[in-house]
């Protein structure tokens, strides 16, 4: 699942989005991040190329 960037004005509010439809692992992964108030809470390019590191996604795969 990819943000519509035109709909959000910030990074922080890209990736809060995308954070609210997290589940199971991803969403365990996530915690550690928000309670130390990352900065890449901050950057969703940053946020999204963690995510695929940390989970193998496949630009070509659905998210």
């Amino acid at each position: 699942m990819l943000v519509d960037e035109t709909l959000f004005s910030s990074d922080a509010l890209k990736v809060t989005f995308l954070i609210t439809r997290l589940t199971g692992p991803a969403l365990q992964w996530v915690i550690p991040y928000i309670r130390k108030k990352s900065p890449l809470l901050n950057d969703y390019r940053g946020f999204l190329a963690e995510m695929k590191r940390v989970f193998g996604w496949v630009e070509d795969e659905d998210f």
